[in-house]
C-alpha cells in the first residue's frame, strides 16, 4: 500500500498515475486494475497499455473545470474513499475493510495508491495498513494556485487554512516518508524525472521508463499551463 497526503490541487494523483506507469502498481481503477493484473509485463505493449490508461484520466483543456469527472480515485478502484476512513470508527473500519474484495486481489501481487488530504485521515489509515509506504508533499504554492485558477476557484480562506494545517501537521508528525518538493521538481521534465526514478528505488520498484512517462508527464503539464 502506498498512501498520498496532500492538500487537494498539489498533483497527487498525478504522481499516483505515474506510479501506476510500473507493473508493480495497479491504477486507480477497478476495470483497469483486473486488466493489468492479467496480461503479460514481458510483452513490449504492457506499457503502451499502462501508458494509454493513465492518459485517459486528463480532462481536455477546454473542460478542465470538470477534471474531477476524468481522474481516477480511491473509489473507483476499493469502492470507497477517504469519507469511508473519516467518517467510521477503527473497528468499524477494520470490520469493513474485510469485506472489500480488492485487497485480497492485490495482496501480495500489485501496489496500490490510497489518497489522504489530511494527518488524522492519514492517522486512521496507517493503523489499518501498517506496513504502507508513504509519500508527502511540500512547497506547492506556485503550482497549487495555478490549479486552482485552473480548475475552480477556491476561497482564499479556504486554500490558507489547508495549507497552514497540512504544514503544521507535517511538521508535528514527522513522518517517515518521500517527500516530493512540487515547485522545484513539476515543471522540468529532467528534474522531474530524476525524482521518479528515486520514488521507483524508493518504493522498490526496478521499472522506471522516462520514456513511457514523458508523454503523460508532457501532456499534464500542458493542461496545467
Amino acid at each position: 500500500m502506498i498512501i498520498l497526503i496532500y492538500p487537494k490541487y498539489v498533483g497527487g494523483k498525478f504522481i499516483a498515475n505515474c506510479l501506476a506507469l510500473s507493473r508493480h502498481c495497479v491504477i486507480q481503477n477497478r476495470q483497469l486494475a483486473e486488466m493489468d493484473m492479467k496480461l503479460n509485463h514481458t510483452n513490449e505493449k504492457y506499457y503502451q497499455f499502462k501508458l494509454n490508461a493513465v492518459m485517459q484520466s486528463l480532462p481536455k483543456k477546454d473542460d478542465m473545470q470538470n477534471w474531477s469527472e476524468y481522474e481516477f480515485g480511491c473509489n473507483d478502484l476499493y469502492g470507497v474513499d477517504e469519507n469511508f476512513y473519516e467518517n467510521n470508527s477503527i473497528k468499524t473500519l477494520r470490520s469493513e475493510i474485510e469485506k472489500l474484495t480488492v485487497f485480497d486481489l492485490l495482496k501480495g501481487k500489485r501496489e496500490s495508491c490510497l489518497i489522504a488530504h489530511d494527518y488524522r485521515t492519514l492517522m486512521k489509515y496507517l493503523l489499518l495498513h501498517r506496513t504502507a509506504k508513504i509519500i508527502e508533499f511540500c512547497n506547492f504554492d506556485q503550482f497549487r494556485a495555478q490549479s486552482m485558477r485552473l480548475k475552480g476557484s477556491v476561497k482564499p480562506e479556504t486554500y490558507e487554512f489547508t495549507r497552514h494545517h497540512h504544514y503544521q501537521d507535517q511538521e508535528f508528525y514527522q513522518l517517515e516518508s518521500f517527500m516530493i518538493d512540487v515547485d522545484n521538481t513539476f515543471r522540468d521534465f529532467v528534474t522531474f524525472s530524476a525524482m521518479m526514478e528515486k520514488l521507483y528505488r524508493y518504493m522498490g520498484f526496478d521499472d522506471y521508463h522516462s520514456e513511457i512517462l514523458y508523454p503523460f508527464y508532457s501532456s499534464y503539464m500542458e493542461l496545467h499551463q
